[in-house]
């Protein structure tokens, strides 16, 4: 990665560069963000993040670089990230989900409300939904500060509730289900990457759908969680 590169990775992720200098020796470029956090790259193509809200940075700069490797160079095109929260007051209680779609220049949000659910449901529904926008199979990296959800696809678990038919083990059931076998459905679609970030630390993709989550939760006409108002109590939480 290049400071060119960087730029453009940062901008795109929605961090605001408040500096740029030379770095003492003349071996690379240091990017100083508004929210903290100070990026160097170097010239030899590496980079290192450190500082306040460092791990949303270094996210956003390892997907990029990832996500678009080609020759040997990072293509800021080649992939979507999508930003997911759910949001839920009371647990169980009025809860909304928000996502944040991004492919280059173009942006797609997200966010729907219900009466009466759970923050893991949001937390699932809002992956489900970015996902399932999704026309065509895709490469898409997804940011979540639910690890229920990022442990549960990145450690194998929902894959293998999914093979027992919905148990964790022989005496309990997998919880939310009917929302795991959809976004199961549309993890064998998609090329996807799971990335966890903290919450409320400084990742604008993560706080935007934060936002998008608590109004749609906030909402006058909250619509029905069926797959809970309705399920049996032992598949929720």
């Amino acid at each position: 990665m290049n400071i060119d590169t960087a730029r453009r990775a940062l901008a795109e992720a929605g961090f605001a560069i408040e500096s740029e200098s030379r770095l003492k020796g003349g071996y690379g470029s240091q990017i100083r963000l508004e929210n903290g956090a100070v990026v160097n790259v170097y010239d030899k193509g590496t980079f290192y993040v450190q500082g306040k809200n460092a791990e949303p940075v270094r996210a956003a700069l390892e997907s990029h670089e990832s996500g678009g490797a080609r020759n040997g160079r990072a293509q800021p095109d080649s992939g979507i990230v999508l930003y997911t929260d759910g949001a839920c007051s009371g647990n169980p209680g009025p809860g909304g989900y928000g996502a944040v779609l991004k492919y280059g220049k173009s942006r797609k949000e997200l966010s729907g409300g219900f009466r009466r659910t759970t923050n893991n449901r949001m937390e699932l529904l809002a992956v489900i939904e970015g996902l399932e926008t999704l026309r065509e199979p895709c490469e898409v990296t997804i940011f979540s500060d639910s690890k229920y959800i990022v442990d549960a696809v990145n450690k194998g678990w929902a894959r293998r509730w999914r093979a027992n038919d919905w148990r964790r083990n022989k005496r309990e059931k997998a919880e939310n289900s009917d929302l795991w076998a959809r976004l199961m459905k549309s993890l064998d679609t998609h090329k996807t990457k799971f990335r966890w970030v903290k919450g409320h630390a400084g990742n604008p993709g993560n706080e935007r759908a934060d936002r998008l989550a608590v109004a749609a939760a906030k909402g006058k006409r909250l619509a029905i969680d069926e797959g809970y108002e309705f399920a049996p109590a032992d598949t929720l939480i």
